[in-house]
């Protein structure tokens, strides 16, 4: 582990403990996505969150960060492409 002070890895917090605060915060995200009305935010949000979830889960053809141009690849496509167009369409409703 290259960050053995961080909650996990010093075993603060059980894997099932993260496992429950991001699937929290996976919901409130949805949720407020859904109750501020905007589809452009809702599917920014929702393809943020599949990609993020093919970068880091550990399931074959998956955990894309372990490829650096694939990661290089998802990191942009959220942070400059997906994010900057969603928020644009969100504008214009």
């Amino acid at each position: 582990v290259n960050k053995p002070t961080l909650p996990l890895a010093s075993g603060e917090y059980s894997p099932a403990m993260g496992v429950a605060i991001v699937s929290v915060f996976a919901a409130m995200s949805f949720g407020l996505g859904w109750v501020v009305g905007s589809p452009p935010l809702f599917w920014a949000l929702f393809i943020s969150f599949v990609l993020g979830t093919a970068y880091s889960v550990n399931l074959p053809y998956f955990r894309w960060k372990r490829f650096a141009v694939v990661a290089a690849l998802c990191i942009l496509g959220v942070r400059a492409v997906i994010v900057q167009l969603a928020f644009f369409l969100h504008i214009q409703v």
